[in-house]
């Protein structure tokens, strides 16, 4: 019988807008959710990034609707 190592790979979301890093809970090819507080955010650009293992992949963003609160679904183009 194999066994497993028990491998399970560290995994954050994120999104970086003037600076300022906001976690994530939820990223979908559209939209995307903030985990924790934050403040409203009028229409910008961004960079979504997905952490997997300590390796970051970014990707440019803009947000045309801005960023309203936690909890919400944000667009994404």
């Amino acid at each position: 019988m194999l066994t497993s190592p028990g491998y399970s790979a560290s995994v954050s979301l994120r999104l970086v807008v003037g600076g300022a890093a906001i976690a994530l809970s939820h990223v979908g090819p559209t939209e995307l959710v903030v985990r924790g507080e934050c403040v409203s955010i009028g229409p910008c650009n961004g960079q979504l990034q997905v952490i997997v293992d300590g390796q970051v992949s970014s990707k440019p963003v803009f947000l045309p609707f801005g960023i309203s609160g936690p909890g919400q679904r944000i667009k994404y183009l």
